[in-house]
């Protein structure tokens, strides 16, 4: 490395030195500039080579801190990996979806089995991360996986991703081509609690299925609150029991009823979506709505719907910590397949205002359906 260092700084000074003749020395002006051509080749030569090897490296801090993740995560108390999160993190992402999150990966594969260091991404940047080490895991059933993670000074987890091997993080998102409705009552105002294209607007971006998602719940316009009097009862939210309508035409291809709605604060990630139902479009996309109430279905496979038909009621089903409806739009019918699609929305009246056109929302975001 002592080699490299002085390698490096001789072909700076080189640099430097061809600079200065060339400036002296007018007649010179051809030689001295392949000199210096040559000169600065080698001197990125080195320095290419020395961001090579620290991209392979793994440094002590990331080293201590798998450790950790992995004791935690083959336990029997997920909810210690948030001693090992950053507060920024747990600011965008609720605790209570990076535990659920990783409650529901192990419930599929089980423990991790082995782990190893791959490689730093230096492109995906976070305010207080300045890498994503990249580590490649195998789990108990056998599968393999890729685990990006940022971590601080203070040893902390900025930000997590599981992605299989191909997954490409840069994919461009791609717009949906079916016509879209809000799937609310007309006139009523839903607020976007996740949605957009960043992490911190909208966690889903993670996935890549999701990677468009929407959270939608209903907030008081005064307090804020998306309960009436202490939120300790799914009774107490104003979302839960309200109706969903289809958001577009097409034939239902998949059903799931009978999931018991969670009790407020509590999560089922072995039944990720709960009560769900997918529509496929006209244009062969695929409509994911999730988190129904339990035995409020209306539809069943293969029935053909178009916007505004009841499709059932706002619930707490599945990996939900508190009544909401999810909505994703994709290429494929099945989530570990698919690719989720760009979501804009027909006519959406925004904020309270005048009616907009081909809108997709964003997180903070007030909407109602025109």
């Amino acid at each position: 490395m002592k080699k490299s260092i002085s390698k490096f700084i001789k072909s700076l000074l080189l640099v430097s030195l061809v600079i200065c003749l060339y400036n002296t020395s007018g007649s010179s002006q051809t030689k001295l500039t392949k000199t210096n051509t040559n000169a600065e080749r080698q001197a990125l030569e080195v320095w290419k080579n020395k961001i090579e090897w620290q991209q392979k490296r793994e440094p002590d801090d990331y080293r201590k801190f798998i450790a950790h993740f992995k004791d935690v995560f083959n336990s029997d108390d997920m909810t210690k990996i948030l001693d090992h999160t950053s507060e920024l993190m747990l600011k965008e992402t609720p605790a209570e979806k990076v535990v659920g999150f990783l409650n529901f990966f192990k419930n599929d594969h089980g423990k991790i089995k082995s782990m190893r260091f791959k490689y730093f991404d230096k492109r995906n940047q976070r305010r207080d991360a300045e890498e994503l080490a990249v580590y490649f895991l195998e789990f108990e059933n056998g599968t393999q996986w890729e685990f990006r993670v940022g971590v601080n000074e203070s040893l902390k987890m900025t930000r997590y991703v599981i992605t299989d091997n191909n997954y490409n993080e840069d994919l461009p998102l791609v717009k949906s081509r079916t016509r879209l409705s809000l799937p609310f009552e007309k006139g009523e105002e839903w607020f976007v609690l996740w949605g957009g294209e960043t992490q911190e607007d909208n966690y889903h971006v993670v996935s890549r299925s999701q990677k468009n998602a929407f959270d939608f719940v209903i907030r008081h316009p005064w307090n804020n609150k998306s309960y009436k009097t202490d939120g300790k009862t799914n009774e107490d939210y104003y979302a839960f029991g309200k109706p969903v309508y289809s958001p577009a035409n097409g034939t239902i291809v998949k059903v799931i009823d009978g999931v018991n709605d969670n009790e407020i604060g509590k999560m089922n990630p072995k039944q990720l979506t709960g009560n769900t139902v997918i529509i496929r479009s006209q244009n062969g996309e695929y409509i994911l709505l999730a988190h129904f109430k339990d035995n409020t279905i209306k539809v069943k496979e293969n029935d053909k719907v178009k916007i505004g038909d009841l499709l059932g009621l706002c619930g707490t089903s599945g990996n939900s910590s508190e009544p909401h409806l999810h909505m994703q739009v994709m290429d494929k019918p099945e989530m570990k397949d698919a690719t989720g699609l760009k979501i804009y929305f027909d006519s959406v009246v925004l904020n309270g205002e005048s009616p907009t056109i081909n809108y997709s929302p964003v997180r903070g975001n007030s909407v109602k359906r025109k």
